[in-house]
Formats: structure tokens, C-alpha cells, sequence
């Protein structure tokens, strides 16, 4: 059985580590990681979560798997007060980066 949901292991393989999309994925990437928010829809920090998942699953370096799971646990209980749209516009980049990590 196959431990991947979203995506597989071969397809993150296939996928290059650069060009400009690649640089702009690991420019956030390599952001400093800042508290999460699941109550603020504008928040960025679930795009850089799953960036640092997603270099992470391409390059094996084990810093930014640190990154995103402290990232996925300090997002936790951050919903509170906040609206539905917000909760669920943040959550899918933070449930796909637990996945890939």
C-alpha cells in the first residue's frame, strides 16, 4: 500500500529543482517561517508551509521538513474566532505539507 494521498513520491522526483518556478517556490521556501494563522484568510504563511513541504519532498534537505512540522503544530488551535472561509482557505496547504512530510 501506497503511503501518499495527494501526490506520489515518482511525481515529486520528476518535477525540476530549476528554472522560475522552482526559484519562486523555494524563494518562499526560505522565508522566515512566522506564526500561522487559520483565522486570517490573507495569511501567507500556509503558502510557505507547503513550499518548504514541497522542497523538502524534492530535495530530502531534513531543515525544511523541521520547518513544516512546526509550522503544521503551531497552526493548530489558530482557528479559533475566526470565519469558515478563512479556516478553510488556510487548511489544505497545511494538510497537503503534513502529507508530503
Amino acid at each position: 500500500m501506497s503511503r501518499e494521498i495527494f501526490v506520489s513520491d515518482a511525481l515529486i522526483a520528476a518535477r525540476p529543482t530549476s528554472g522560475s518556478s522552482w526559484d519562486a517556490m523555494k524563494s518562499q521556501a526560505d522565508k522566515t517561517p512566522q506564526t500561522p494563522d487559520l483565522s486570517d484568510q490573507e495569511d501567507p504563511e500556509n503558502v510557505r508551509v507547503l513550499a518548504r513541504a514541497l522542497v523538502y519532498a524534492r530535495t530530502g534537505v531534513a531543515g525544511y521538513r523541521t520547518k513544516v512540522i512546526d509550522g503544521c503544530t503551531k497552526a493548530i488551535g489558530t482557528e479559533s474566532g475566526g470565519r469558515t472561509l478563512a479556516f478553510g482557505r488556510e487548511l489544505p496547504a497545511y494538510v497537503i505539507a503534513a502529507d508530503l512530510v
